[in-house]
């Protein structure tokens, strides 16, 4: 008879894997069933408690299987570090693993020290390069020595033409220091500075090439000083004077005034 307190664990201990004692305990289960040949039950659960055995042969072996694969892939992985030094035990499969579990953190930090110090090597590099970029673009200075630059009309030799139009606006484009030069129609006017222009400041008008500015001013004299009588202007590609305009009229810079130019300079 069943034990109404029977556990299920209790109930599989008891029939194992016996067909019979399984035909008897469901017909003692459900006694409607007793119309049902006992011969016929019997074999039913025999060939089920059979195919549960099979399915947990089955698995056993999968389980065996994949266990053998897993050796086999750890044997390889011990060969290669084995070649890097590493004694890596046989015999002992739990063992091995947990070497090879702390070679592998031992990896990871040395991968990390050296991305560590790659990091820090490309920030140098960086810093670096972005110091050479930065004295690449910095605003080129006029190589002269600070000595008084003669600059009027251009002496050209025979059969010479100076820069005009547009092979004016390809030297300018190729130059890496163009300066504008206020000239008394000889000489550099040592008290103003020669401007330089940077970028896409330059088209071809009608009447020449002009300097488009925002502003081009320069400053008179301080007070009490004398005037300064500028004549006309210079162009100069690399510190070579390549073009000169002179203005319609000398213009006065008095002292104190500050003078914008830029509408009248074109070469």
């Amino acid at each position: 008879m069943t034990d109404t307190n029977e556990t299920d664990g209790d109930l599989l201990a008891r029939l194992g894997t016996d067909g019979q004692k399984w035909a008897q305990e469901f017909l003692a289960k459900f006694p409607d069933a007793s119309k049902i040949d006992q011969g016929l039950m019997i074999g039913w659960f025999a060939n089920a408690i059979e195919a549960g055995a099979n399915r947990e042969s089955v698995a056993a072996t999968e389980q065996r299987d994949e266990l053998e694969g897993l050796k086999s892939q750890l044997i390889t992985i011990a060969g290669k570090l084995s070649e890097t030094g590493i004694a890596m035990p046989e015999d002992d499969g739990v063992q091995a693993l947990d070497t090879l579990v702390t070679r592998f953190k031992e990896l990871e930090a040395e991968r990390d020290t050296v991305k560590n110090a790659l990091d820090q090597l490309t920030a140098k590099n960086d810093a670096a390069a972005l110091k050479e970029a930065g004295k690449a673009k910095a605003t080129p200075k006029p190589k002269g020595d600070g000595s008084i630059r003669a600059l009027g009309p251009l002496k050209l030799k025979k059969d010479e033409r100076p820069l005009q139009g547009e092979d004016l606006l390809k030297a300018i484009a190729a130059a890496d220091l163009v300066e504008i030069a206020f000239s008394d129609g000889k000489h550099e006017i040592k008290s103003l500075p020669a401007h330089i222009v940077q970028g896409d400041a330059w088209y071809l008008a009608a009447n020449g090439v002009r300097l488009r500015v925002d502003k081009l001013q320069v400053y008179g004299p301080n007070r009490g000083e004398k005037e300064i009588k500028l004549a006309g202007y210079a162009l100069l590609l690399d510190d070579e004077q390549v073009a000169w305009t002179r203005r319609g009229d000398v213009l006065t810079l008095a002292p104190g005034s500050i003078n914008e130019l830029k509408d009248d300079v074109i070469f």
